[in-house]
C-alpha cells in the first residue's frame, strides 16, 4: 500500500510556526507535516536533547527552545527571540502539557491562576500574552 501526500509543498512557505511539545509524538508528527508544507519551525519542548534530535531529522529552517511551557516569562522570552531570528511568528501548534503534580483536592486553587493563562498570536505576527480570563490581554514587547 502506498501512501500520497496531500500536503502543497508551497502551504506554508514564507511562515514560521512555533510547535509546543514538539520534540516527540504528535507534536513531531505535526512538525513534519508544516515543514513538508515550506514552514520555517520552531520546537519548544522541556528536553534539549529530545528538541536536537527532532530538529535533526526535519528539512529547512528549524530552531529550537527548551523551556517549560508553565513558566510565562520563558515562553515570552522564547516567542521574542523565535520572531527576531525567523523573521516573525505566523502559527502556533499549541501542543505541550502544562501538568501540575499536586493532590486532586488542591487542582481548584490552581485553577484561575494556571490553568486559564491564554497565549495567542495574532495574525500581524504580533505575540499576546493573557493573564486570568476576564483580565485584560498585554503586548509583549
Amino acid at each position: 500500500m502506498s501512501s500520497t501526500s496531500t500536503v502543497d509543498p508551497q502551504q506554508f512557505a514564507g511562515q514560521v510556526a512555533v510547535v509546543t511539545g514538539g520534540g516527540s509524538g504528535i507534536g513531531l508528527g505535526i512538525a513534519h507535516r508544516l515543514a513538508a508544507g515550506g514552514a520555517s519551525l520552531a520546537l519548544i519542548g522541556r528536553d534539549p536533547d529530545k528538541l536536537a534530535n527532532a530538529a535533526a531529522q526535519l528539512p529547512g529552517q528549524v530552531t529550537t527552545r527548551s523551556l517549560d511551557v508553565r513558566d510565562h516569562d520563558a515562553v515570552d522570552e522564547a516567542f521574542t527571540s523565535i520572531a527576531d531570528e525567523l523573521g516573525g511568528l505566523h502559527l502556533l501548534v499549541n501542543n505541550a502539557a502544562g501538568n501540575f503534580v499536586v493532590p486532586a483536592e488542591d487542582l481548584e486553587a490552581l485553577m484561575p491562576e494556571r490553568t486559564y493563562q491564554l497565549w495567542v498570536i495574532t495574525t500581524d505576527e504580533q505575540v499576546i500574552s493573557g493573564g486570568v480570563l476576564g483580565n485584560e490581554p498585554r503586548a509583549s514587547t
